[in-house]
């Protein structure tokens, strides 16, 4: 740990500036004190994924691409996680076209390894940390308790306003723009897996290890019991989802041109869908975002360019 981990963490518990409200059972920090500080979330989350047992969503390039399309406009109170921990493994052809420039070097480029996201439902705290492959981390924090009724967009709008003009180095735009993009392929995923289904991806070596434990010495059993616990565990999103429509030959809407558009996506979006007896029950359900022009995408060679709009 860093001279500079241990000063953030040693902050942690000596600000002047944290209270604890035992009506409320939360800890408030300000953030102008950088508490939330990227190197203390990280140290944080990384230790409460291993130590828990480590959950790995595996995506394709295209769903992440389809995830980022889909606009968070549930309620913060509607939130949920599958886990109180999960991970995002980006896939390298998504990762590496999402190359931007760094805060800390706006020289230089880099791109997203993979995401962690964290979720305390007794104190409706959200975190997510995205690592970058330059070794920098970006980070935000979600107080859901604060504005319930707010939808997901409206509150990442405001963490951005919060974090940026206050927290350690500016983010630059484009990494505000990936990390909105980032958010909400984190926060569907772990939505999806709740109101969809999500299945744990089969793991020989895991299956051959907890036969070994029934046999090996006792000596080994604490020792390979620690080596199953530790090893990823790697999940899906239920093959029935349906992440995008494809929807062909949109003409253009410039009467001066009769040349068609481009592929391009329209956005998804989160509703609440009443239904049975008399539709006094209500479901969360998702409108996916619909590809156009799809028979213009090819696929097999999937590279989608990160453009800040």
């Amino acid at each position: 740990m860093s001279a500079k981990d241990k000063e953030d963490l040693a902050n942690l518990h000596i600000d002047k500036d944290i209270f604890y409200d035992s009506s409320e059972m939360r800890f408030y920090y300000s953030f102008e004190e950088k508490i939330a500080s990227s190197s203390v979330i990280k140290i944080a989350l990384e230790s409460e994924f291993l130590a828990n047992g480590p959950k790995v969503f595996e995506l394709s390039s295209i769903v992440c691409e389809s995830l980022e399309k889909i606009e968070l406009t549930l309620k913060c109170e509607d939130y949920q996680q599958p886990f109180p921990i999960i991970c995002i493994d980006f896939p390298s052809d998504y990762a590496t076209n999402r190359f931007v420039y760094s805060d800390a070097d706006k020289s230089k480029k880099h791109y997203p390894r993979y995401a962690m996201v964290k979720y305390e439902n007794k104190n409706k705290m959200l975190w997510i940390y995205v690592y970058m492959n330059s070794g920098d981390s970006i980070t935000r924090t979600f107080d859901l308790y604060r504005d319930p009724d707010k939808t997901f967009e409206c509150k990442m709008k405001d963490i951005k306003t919060i974090q940026i003009s206050a927290m350690e180095l500016e983010q630059t735009e484009e990494e505000v723009i990936l990390v909105d993009n980032i958010c909400r392929i984190a926060f569907n995923t772990a939505l999806l897996s709740v109101n969809y289904g999500c299945s744990e991806k089969l793991d020989e070596f895991k299956l051959k290890m907890l036969q070994k434990i029934k046999t090996c010495p006792k000596k080994f059993i604490e020792k390979n019991k620690k080596e199953i616990k530790f090893r990823p565990a790697f999940y899906q999103l239920d093959q029935k989802i349906t992440f995008f429509k494809k929807e062909g030959n949109s003409q253009s809407c410039d009467t001066q041109s009769s040349s068609r558009k481009h592929w391009h996506w329209r956005k998804g979006h989160w509703r609440n869908q009443p239904y049975g007896p008399n539709n006094t029950l209500v479901k969360r359900i998702v409108i996916p975002p619909v590809l156009i022009n799809a028979q213009d995408f090819d696929g097999r060679n999937f590279k989608t360019v990160y453009e800040a709009s």
